[in-house]
């Protein structure tokens, strides 16, 4: 049964427990220890439920398809991805990261045994010099994707994958190869999927980016505007939230 630990802020005081069983049933959540909520089957899972953390905090499940095939756990605190969670932009990337190393090694292992090896074999399956280089390109254009959350370097890997799969199969079709040619193109197709991924992930990043910075210039501008004696009432009212129950002992009164 999975089981998954959230972190809801910087400080890690707030840890969300989440755990189900399989194809996402008897889904439980716990905040600190303490039962928060339950959703019993996958239908009502696929409707969402939210949850009330505190007078602030509202915590929204849901379960998720992106592209007809993927299945994904969505937990929005306050209508933010949480951090970590399966839906987060940067957990995607990371994991579209990923995949892009897992088609750079590939490459480049191929590459260097058709050059270290007398068989023909490899030339016969148009493998050489230049999978060094396509695993080079990769590297390159995932490190762009990771750090710079370039829309350019995601678009160019998903262009060359296309490009590498009709070269393959043309090329096994023309030398007539043992091979069947729909084997390598079907697994270059998944990948591709995979990848495409990473385009919607980069958009979303945006998106959060652009709706964090706004909350926070309206924050500033409320705080701007609000008078220094009530700022201070206003920040003392934070370390007294309306519900404690989550930070409270078993057996506490």
């Amino acid at each position: 049964m999975p089981d998954k630990l959230y972190p809801l802020d910087k400080e890690k005081k707030q840890i969300l427990n989440v755990s189900w069983k399989r194809n996402f049933k008897n889904l439980e959540l716990q905040l600190n220890n303490r039962s928060l909520g339950k959703i019993e089957n996958r239908q009502e899972l696929i409707q969402g439920k939210e949850f009330e953390i505190s007078h602030d905090q509202r915590l929204s499940v849901k379960l998720v398809r992106e592209m007809y095939f993927f299945t994904e756990l969505e937990l929005l605190l306050n209508g933010f991805p949480v951090p970590f969670s399966m839906t987060h932009p940067v957990k995607k990337l990371n994991d579209v990261f990923v995949v892009i190393m897992f088609i750079a090694a590939i490459s480049l292992i191929l590459g260097l045994l058709s050059l270290t090896t007398d068989t023909g074999f490899y030339k016969s399956l148009g493998i050489g010099f230049w999978n060094i280089i396509y695993a080079g390109i990769f590297i390159i254009l995932g490190m762009m994707m990771k750090e710079k959350k370039s829309m350019f370097a995601m678009v160019s890997m998903i262009v060359l994958m296309v490009l590498d799969m009709i070269f393959s199969f043309v090329f096994m079709m023309e030398t007539g190869q043992p091979v069947n040619p729909a084997l390598p193109v079907i697994v270059k197709l998944f990948l591709t999927l995979l990848l495409i991924r990473g385009i919607r992930a980069i958009k979303e990043y945006g998106t959060m980016e652009e709706r964090m910075k706004a909350l926070e210039k309206e924050e500033e501008e409320k705080k701007r505007k609000t008078p220094l004696s009530r700022q201070v009432t206003e920040d003392h009212s934070k370390f007294m939230p309306g519900d404690h129950s989550a930070y409270m002992p078993e057996g506490g009164g």
